[in-house]
């Protein structure tokens, strides 16, 4: 049983300073809180988050008082919350640690959250532990009613040896018309081992089969995060630990299954994750791709990296790619939008504080990077989950960084600095550039620019066989020099065929002492819009003169 939050509001919070981005893919529109005193968020299991396209539902856990914490925000106009509860809401768990909801989906008519509990499970053999529950809600109770009473509760008991068990995340898929859902997490078999495993669930919470994915021997450990359901297969992402007592092989490890419960493949791959304390692993998939988000031990930029990889259905793995730098990054989180790829989790390389959010669009063709941005203060800031809705990229994290007071039918509710606070970020997703190609200085080769000159530098957009310049540029939103943001615009003259192609170009003039130019830049970068309002830049070579000594 459940208790409905009262009349929460939560406070949005733009924090100066708190925040950096290095390319303009994303845009922070809000920052907000959930503001209640004590420490809520996520322990060493997560968060989970789902949505029914109005409504964002999160799943984490109240450590203050060791229960189950979910969540129901409206979207628009702002995010507004509609209701929490606490769960099981009963005193005396005998593990506070245990009561935790770690993964979470919705679907028409209901809202699934995956976890762990004591309180509500049983054992059977020896000293009670935490076990595994799946937890049916509705998405709006009857008036009067608890969003906190679940329809059913699903505890599994995978072993006989009844040793801790949980479920780590969920994910459902429409199979002949219904709904099923699909959970993971892990298990021991015994008492030096934790294995995978995967359970497929009607939407009435009839058990249809459950099936044990990892080595169920001593010394042997696997674990999963993420879970997904993807052209009629489901694949679970996580890792593989075997045995344990070594360090060298702790592997990224991803299994895909049939509707049926049959494995058809298990992939691994071979280069070593952090200790098991830091390891995540998740999975996102579209057009017939699996992309998974974790993090690798001695990365390339001298500390843990962020670690994506690319799979196909098959199993093969198409690309791999990391980011970070000297310190620890790690990847929590990834999600598709349009066939944009985006991927948080958290920084100590980069940012305001001690660990910072972080958000970064990587190519799903190559993995490359194509922006990131970081949210943050002087504590741990640390993004979970990503999903994407309509226009906007919801970031779902935790904070310590901000003190957030929030009224309440009581009066008022705060979480002070240093608390443990639920963060929820959203960012619009703002629409790629597109490159068009320039020519600095026309005419001349190489393209001189004296620092020193208070005249203007010539550039020509170049129209092609499918990009029209003049029918199609916005002039007045151009911006030209070392970064392509400088505001450097002085005028643009009539359309000139620049280059005798028999299309016309347009031909515009930027003051040279607004370029910000410096001694050592070899490239100039043209940024701005289609009248359509689609993003543009174009980069062409210069060469600074006098030439730096």
């Amino acid at each position: 049983m459940g208790v409905v939050l009262e009349s929460v509001i939560v406070v949005w919070t733009l924090t100066s300073g708190g925040y950096a981005m290095e390319e303009q893919t994303l845009e922070l529109k809000d920052a907000a809180f959930l503001g209640r005193a004590g420490d809520q968020g996520a322990n060493w299991s997560g968060m989970g988050v789902a949505t029914d396209g109005a409504h964002l539902y999160v799943g984490c856990v109240d450590m203050s008082a060791a229960q189950a914490l979910a969540l129901k925000y409206v979207i628009e106009p702002t995010l507004s919350p509609v209701w929490a509860f606490w769960w099981p809401n009963r005193a005396g768990s005998g593990n506070p640690d245990a009561e935790v909801f770690t993964g979470a989906v919705a679907t028409s008519d209901a809202v699934y959250f995956a976890g762990r509990s004591w309180y509500l499970t049983s054992d059977g053999i020896g000293d009670k532990e935490a076990k595994a529950i799946l937890a049916k809600f509705l998405l709006q109770p009857p008036a009067g009613g608890d969003a906190g009473r679940p329809l059913w509760v699903a505890k599994p008991n995978v072993f006989p040896y009844r040793g801790h068990e949980t479920y780590m995340a969920v994910t459902a898929a429409t199979e002949a018309g219904s709904s099923v859902i699909y959970a993971a997490g892990q298990a021991q078999a015994n008492g030096f081992n934790n294995t995978v495993i995967l359970a497929k669930y009607d939407a009435n919470g009839a058990l249809r089969w459950s099936r044990i994915l990892g080595n169920t021997g001593f010394f042997m450990n696997s674990y999963a995060h993420g879970v997904v359901a993807h052209n009629g297969s489901v694949y679970v992402a996580g890792y593989t630990h075997y045995p344990y007592y070594r360090s060298d092989n702790l592997q990224a490890t991803l299994w895909k299954y049939d509707a049926s419960g049959n494995q058809l493949w298990m992939k691994t791959f071979n280069k070593p994750l952090p200790i098991p304390v830091l390891r995540t692993v998740t999975v996102a998939a579209s057009k017939g791709a699996l992309y998974l988000a974790t993090a690798l031990r001695d990365g390339p930029s001298g500390g843990i990296d962020a670690l994506l990889l690319k799979y196909d259905e098959a199993g093969n793995l198409l690309w791999s790619n990391t980011w970070g730098g000297k310190a620890t990054d790690l990847s929590k989180g990834l999600t598709i939008a349009d066939g944009r790829l985006f991927v948080v989790g958290e920084t100590a390389s980069f940012g305001a504080g001690k660990k910072d959010a972080f958000v970064l669009e990587a190519d799903p063709k190559d993995g490359s990077v194509i922006s990131t941005a970081h949210y943050g203060g002087a504590e741990d800031d640390i993004a979970h989950k990503v999903l994407a809705i309509g226009p906007d990229l919801f970031v779902v994290g935790e904070s310590r960084s901000f003190a957030t007071t929030v009224p309440t039918s009581r009066g008022t509710s705060t979480n002070p600095a240093g608390a443990n606070d639920p963060m929820f970020l959203r960012y619009r997703i703002m629409p790629r550039e597109t490159v068009v190609p320039i020519d600095i200085k026309p005419g001349e080769a190489p393209n001189s620019i004296n620092l020193k000159s208070r005249g203007k530098i010539t550039v020509a957009i170049l129209s092609t066989a499918a990009f029209d310049a003049p029918a199609q540029v916005n002039k007045q939103s151009l911006t030209f020099g070392r970064t392509g943001t400088e505001a450097s615009l002085a005028f643009c003259s009539g359309p000139k065929d620049v280059n005798a192609d028999g299309r016309p170009d347009v031909v515009c003039h930027f003051n040279t002492t607004q370029t910000a130019f410096q001694a050592a830049d070899n490239k100039g970068l043209l940024k701005g819009s289609t009248i359509s309002g689609r993003r543009i830049k174009g980069t062409d070579s210069i060469r600074i003169v006098p030439l730096a000594r």
